[in-house]
């Protein structure tokens, strides 16, 4: 019984610990070299960034999150930095074909939206690939720790994949 017992509570730790937290950091959905991307970051980042990207779903704001700087950065090296103004301002010119209009955006969401537009125009430079190549690179070496509830990230596809769990088996 006592065996049973100690197992049990085992497992409960266990599952705690992953369903709670990132590396020892409460509330993280990520951290990357040392910065924390919270839960409630991306919550807030997914949920207005619904409306724009229809679909979007936490793993593919996750991971802008994650590389969103690294992007910002090398756009700004390359002379094609995108400021939160003229993410805000291209989303509304997109918005307004449809008769919808922006409302006020979470940080998490303009973070995303600048990457985006970030990357769109480094892949537009004469230099793309190298420049690409560098940032992909520095990401890829990277210290990141993803909440074990969204999976890892691929490094062949630059998204994260839900890990398989050994212990769990799903029905045939």
């Amino acid at each position: 019984m006592r065996v049973r017992t100690a197992a049990a509570v085992a497992a409960a730790t266990t599952t705690a610990m992953l369903v709670t937290g990132c590396s020892g950091t409460p509330g993280a959905a990520a951290v990357v070299e040392g910065r924390t991307i919270t839960q409630s970051t991306l919550d807030a980042a997914q949920q207005d960034l619904a409306p724009i990207f229809q679909g979007v779903d936490a793993r593919t704001v996750l991971v802008g999150l994650i590389v969103a700087p690294y992007f910002l950065e090398a756009a700004a090296e390359n002379g094609v930095a995108v400021s939160e103004e003229q993410a805000v301002e291209v989303v509304n010119q997109g918005l307004a074909e449809s008769g919808q209009e922006l409302s006020e955006l979470s940080e998490g969401a303009l973070e995303v939206l600048r990457f985006s537009l970030a990357s769109q125009s480094l892949q537009q430079l004469e230099d793309a690939p190298a420049i690409i190549g560098e940032v992909e690179a520095e990401i890829f070496e990277a210290d990141v720790t993803i909440n074990p509830r969204y999976g890892e990230l691929d490094p062949e596809t630059g998204q994260i994949v839900a890990e398989t769990l050994p212990w769990l088996h799903v029905g045939e």
